[in-house]
């Protein structure tokens, strides 16, 4: 649908330097289920396709945590507790790199980790 085309930004951009694809996959939109096992504050989160497991930092006990939820069901796969305030995502996204560490921004910089699910 066009709506699902503008929510996942599909489509090209042309301009005098060429064309530009900005996302060729189209998501539909689906139902999202609540889930209160955790919270999300402020982080933006991201969703590994191939592992089926949305990441975010989350809060858990006014602790920063790093929550992996299987991105079908909801389900806790994981969770890893960060800290105190000074991991504060404030809103920024989460980015996960081609070793598989979670990267985000804080106030006081970057912050790197390098889990392991099996821990």
């Amino acid at each position: 649908s066009k709506w699902a085309k503008a929510v996942a930004g599909a489509g090209s951009v042309g301009s005098s330097a060429g064309t530009y694809t900005a996302c060729t996959l189209v998501i539909a939109p689906r139902r999202v289920e609540v889930i209160r096992s955790c919270s999300s504050p402020s982080s933006v989160p991201l969703v590994g396709i191939g592992s089926d497991t949305a990441y975010l930092i989350g809060a858990r006990d006014n602790r920063w945590t790093l929550e992996a939820l299987d991105w079908h069901t909801g389900e806790s796969r994981f969770h890893y507790v960060i800290g105190g305030q000074r991991y504060n995502v404030l809103f920024s996204a989460t980015l996960l790199d081609e070793n598989g560490r979670i990267h985000y921004g804080t106030p006081w910089g970057r912050v790197r980790l390098n889990i392991n699910s099996s821990q």
